[in-house]
């Protein structure tokens, strides 16, 4: 995988970044060489939890908590915060 123009290019050429759309959390577990499946098991989390998360999908506060924790970010930092302004960020995770 090369690093190009701030994206991710794989071998065969696929932008891996424009393929989902919570890019923020992408860019967090490639900087921190982590996988989804390496994620999934150290959130203590299915795989498709974290496929959920990286197309966008809402996600328990407990399960965002974890992911976060692992990454060290804030959930604002990895796009995993609702985006509601009548939701109080500190009651719901």
């Amino acid at each position: 995988m090369i690093k190009f123009a701030n994206n991710y290019v794989t071998w065969y050429g696929v932008c891996m970044s424009k393929a989902y759309k919570n890019s923020l959390l992408f860019h967090a577990m490639q900087e921190n060489a982590i996988g989804g499946f390496e994620l999934a098991k150290a959130a203590g989390v299915s795989y498709f939890v974290i496929w959920k998360a990286l197309k966008g999908g809402k996600l328990r506060p407990c399960t965002v908590r974890k992911i976060c924790a692992i990454l060290q970010r804030t959930p604002v930092n990895i796009g995993l915060c609702p985006v509601d302004p009548d939701i109080d960020l500190k009651e719901a995770y």
